[in-house]
């Protein structure tokens, strides 16, 4: 195990040399003040019928907005903190952390206010070998279509970029927000990718 990284809880349980648990638990310090700040701001920008704009209140927005705002702070922190702890502990990995989804789904928006999270990741073991100088290799250039750098990029802007909350979206927005089915008292998260939806 390794111990609390920075300020918040992440431990690193490794199972084996090549196989790796990265945990974060997260605690209503962690995410509170980051929360009410955006529901404050938010409060400021919003147009809602019924009341002036900038005057909408707090607890209105809490309501209506809270539990979208609060997600969506908590994956800024898990991205950022995973990405910076295996950064500052020089973990050589293998491919991407993955998600603990089963425990992800377990977890209550509306009651918790202490979260905790896995991934789980492959290490990259030390390791030796000979190779005879009679062995041959061919070596084959790659030629990357500028069309595939540009979708590339363009693709990890949008999964990593600002998150804002506009009155009005524009072309080329992604949404996030609840959705509540006719007839359910239950609301869920959505996501839109306007632009496959244009086509």
């Amino acid at each position: 195990m390794t111990k609390i990284w920075n300020t918040l809880d992440i431990t690193l349980d490794k199972k084996s040399t090549t196989d790796g648990l990265i945990k974060i638990r997260l605690s209503q310090s962690d995410y509170q003040p980051k929360v009410e700040e955006k529901i404050k701001d938010y409060a400021r920008k919003a147009n809602i019928k019924g009341f002036r704009q900038g005057k909408v209140p707090h607890g209105v927005i809490k309501k209506m907005f809270g539990k979208s705002i609060l997600v969506e702070e908590v994956n800024h922190i898990l991205s950022h903190s995973v990405s910076d702890y295996i950064k500052s502990n020089n973990l050589r990995i293998l491919g991407e952390p993955l998600p603990n989804q089963e425990k992800a789904n377990q977890i209550n928006w509306d009651t918790q206010d202490e979260f905790e999270f896995e991934f789980q990741i492959g290490l990259v073991d030390d390791f030796t070998y000979e190779l005879s100088p009679k062995v041959k290799l061919k070596s084959y250039p790659i030629e990357v279509d500028k069309k595939v750098i540009d979708d590339t990029i363009a693709d990890l802007k949008k999964r990593f970029g600002e998150v804002t909350h506009p009155e009005v979206s524009v072309e080329g927005d992604n949404l996030h927000g609840q959705v509540l089915e006719t007839g359910s008292e239950t609301p869920m998260s959505a996501h839109l990718e306007l632009p496959k939806l244009n086509k």
